[in-house]
């Protein structure tokens, strides 16, 4: 049996430690089929210049990190930074949930706050879309 302490500081399950905070440098991390976006918003997205777009998705990341954990766990994330490093794959066909079409990505991505394994992030993580894997 796992006993689990809560203090808004630290999550500990048996001997292994898992902080939760932000911390003076980063981690690395990949992100699977991260949907940032829901329809509507996708289509106001294709509009945007390059920089646009990069700025929206690292809004997006930090969004996602700080709203879905912070919001589940009850905690607020001070001084939060959460930057995406690399692109390595675009889906070229989007994926279909309740008739729309979502662009999904893998990314590569920097944040100064320890992300547990197969956490999930994102539109449609329910469906396992957007699951992190701590590098």
């Amino acid at each position: 049996m796992v006993d689990v302490f809560f203090d808004k500081l630290k999550l500990i399950q048996d001997d292994d430690a898992f902080r939760i905070g932000t911390f003076p440098f980063s981690k690395m991390y990949r992100l699977i089929a991260w949907i940032p976006f829901h329809h509507r918003e996708f289509k106001a997205y294709k509009k945007l210049n390059l920089v646009e777009k990069v700025a929206g998705l690292n809004n997006k990341l930090k969004n996602h990190i700080a709203g879905e954990m912070g919001k589940y766990l009850g905690i607020q994330f001070e001084e939060l930074e959460a930057e995406i490093t690399d692109f390595p794959v675009e889906y070229d066909t989007p994926l279909i949930y309740k008739g729309f079409g979502y662009i999904a990505y893998d990314i590569l991505f920097k944040a100064n706050v320890e992300l547990p394994p197969f956490l999930t992030l994102g539109n449609n993580k329910s469906m396992g879309y957007g699951r992190i894997v701590p590098l």
